[in-house]
């Protein structure tokens, strides 16, 4: 076939010598370039088998016959007869010249347009791959050297991760914490001394914490002024928790505080938190090298912790890289092609080659231990696990699921797995996503997605007869309010 091809060209006009040969290099130059991102996937791939089953594998045997098919043509094309043959080498060499030219130009015009930002590298709305351990790990070991245990506001805990410091003052001082390490409105203030017997004890992430706001604008604060004097509402949300440290929260830290009502508080992204045994991957750019307890079940359906003891801060930062990092497999948001491979370190320093593999990245395996299915399990486990230990302490529980931007236009609208998990399994809750619609939206969140002073208010009042209710002894029937009207209605019988 080659020297069928080649004899075609041979018999006509040299400026077909020109375009073929040109043509050649050019079908080169793309095949290598496919053939080298398709090997890049192949370092990713199980095995030799999987890889050439694959598309990228599929890919690679057709760029290498490519390659091999094009050099034969150039290689008869510069052997022909002298004429021919100086036409083909000049046209070669213009090819490989414009190759060269346009690749540099677009390194430098990439170059120009990367822009670095806390989680990462970006050309336009593009997120570049890999993220770089080492780079984190120099990152977080200079802002662990900064501080001691006795500064930090955010402290490692054995059991939850990390937790709010007793006493502290978060950089500055824009979130305070008690003596015993809630959330509060006075650096140091002792909560236990003189609580009556009106308690209400809230766990919850950051939406909870009131992130974004001054304590006094919280919604934990908007709730106390909006029950009889003498109630209180004791906030144990910490920033970055998912439904499953909520729980261990509660298990941990309240049930000495004895509350008649405990409010366990999340939103979508908590449940997706659950499959995650790593802080700084929940939290790309994050500087703090947490572990945190990553749940798996039973054969009978039990909560286990798959990951205690968890790995301490300092043995974090000193592993070789973060595919050598305990139960990481584990996590959720750990994705391998999204990680720097040493093999490749010098191929990273092409912004061009950094972008094409961000824009077609390697296909992930298929795992069972963080798929929909048992997401949805483990989160459903950990959210029946707290309304029965709550019950079984004589406090009365309430499962309530917060609205976030992402619940509202122009964002789609479907049902979140969050909703999904305690609507199809029949856990009694309360849904505030209407609650914000008598906010106007440009309103409802601060600048960085959390509730503004109205958003916190909003939710404040919304709970507010649902918690009376409770405390007062009521029916364990949940209330959805109803935006219109401003009243709880009921929505289905409790456990």
């Amino acid at each position: 076939m080659i020297e069928h091809l080649v004899g075609i060209v041979r018999g006509a006009h040299w400026r077909n010598v020109i375009v073929w040969t040109s043509m050649a290099v050019y079908c080169i130059g793309l095949c290598g370039l496919v053939l080298l991102l398709s090997l890049y996937q192949y370092s990713l791939q199980p095995s030799l088998v999987a890889f050439l089953l694959s598309y990228p594998g599929l890919a690679s045997v057709g760029a290498a016959v490519g390659i091999l098919i094009s050099t034969s043509v150039l290689a008869r094309l510069l052997c022909t007869s002298s004429g021919d043959g100086k036409q083909a080498a000049l046209a070669c060499i213009s090819s490989i010249l414009v190759c060269v030219v346009l690749g540099m130009a677009g390194e430098v015009s990439l170059r120009v347009l990367l822009v670095q930002k806390p989680d990462g590298a970006y050309v336009g709305h593009i997120r570049l791959i890999p993220y770089f351990w080492q780079e984190f790990v120099d990152r977080a070991r200079i802002a662990w050297a900064r501080s001691n245990d006795q500064d930090r506001f955010i402290l490692e805990d054995d059991l939850l991760g990390w937790t709010i410091g007793p006493s502290r003052a978060s950089d500055n001082d824009e979130y305070v914490s008690s003596a015993e390490g809630l959330r509060t409105a006075y650096q140091g203030e002792v909560l236990r001394a003189g609580l009556g017997d009106c308690r209400v004890a809230l766990v919850g992430d950051s939406y909870t914490f009131g992130e974004e706001v001054p304590y006094v604008n919280s919604w934990a604060a908007q709730l106390e002024k909006l029950l009889p004097k003498g109630c209180r509402v004791l906030n144990f949300g910490v920033l970055g928790y998912g439904v499953d440290q909520m729980y261990l929260r509660y298990i941990k830290d309240v049930p000495s505080w004895e509350p008649k009502v405990v409010i366990l508080a999340f939103i979508e992204g908590d449940i997706h938190r659950t499959m995650s045994a790593y802080s700084f991957l929940i939290f790309p750019g994050s500087d703090l090298p947490f572990a945190k307890p990553r749940f798996h079940l039973d054969p009978d359906d039990r909560l286990i912790i798959m990951n205690q003891p968890l790995i301490k801060p300092d043995a974090v930062l000193s592993t070789r890289s973060v595919a050598d990092l305990p139960f990481v497999a584990y996590d959720k948001r750990y994705v391998q092609a999204e990680w720097d491979q040493p093999a490749w370190k010098y191929f990273y320093n092409s912004v061009m080659f950094r972008l094409l593999i961000s824009i077609y990245p390697s296909s992930e395996r298929a795992r069972p231990a963080i798929s929909g299915n048992m997401t949805r399990s483990i989160n459903r486990a950990a959210l029946r696990s707290f309304v029965e230990a709550v019950s079984k302490r004589g406090s009365t529980p309430l499962v309530v699921y917060l609205p976030f931007p992402y619940d509202y236009p122009p964002y789609p609208n479907y049902r979140k797995d969050g909703v999904r998990i305690l609507e199809d399994n029949g856990i009694a809750h309360l849904n505030l996503t209407p609650c914000l619609e008598r906010v106007p939206a440009s309103e409802r969140f601060a600048e960085h997605g959390h509730y503004s002073p109205a958003g916190n208010a909003a939710i404040a009042h919304c709970l507010y007869p649902v918690v009376l209710e409770k405390l007062k002894g009521g029916s364990s029937a949940v209330a959805k309010t109803d935006p219109q009207e401003g009243s709880p209605r009921r929505e289905f019988q409790g456990d």
